[in-house]
């Protein structure tokens, strides 16, 4: 796992382990910090994955696809 990501597993008052995402998510619980880390390291591959950071968004929701789009229609 990458350093930056140690920063973002933390442990709850309740005991148990978290991680947290971008836009102040957090994500959890989990019974161990190693667990919270591998469902972390798992969700960051997903997200960095060879098809790039735009895999997970449908087609129609691509951001360059919208912008094209509004770009294109008459008023």
């Amino acid at each position: 796992m990458g350093a930056g990501a140690n920063h973002r597993i933390y442990q709850g008052d309740d005991g148990l382990w978290y991680y947290r995402v971008r836009g102040s998510q957090d994500v959890g619980p989990f019974n161990s910090r190693l667990e919270a880390e591998q469902k972390l390291t798992r969700q960051m591959r997903l997200w960095t994955g060879s098809a790039g950071p735009l895999a997970a968004w449908p087609k129609d929701w691509r951001p360059g696809r919208l912008f094209r789009r509004s770009a294109n229609r008459q008023p």
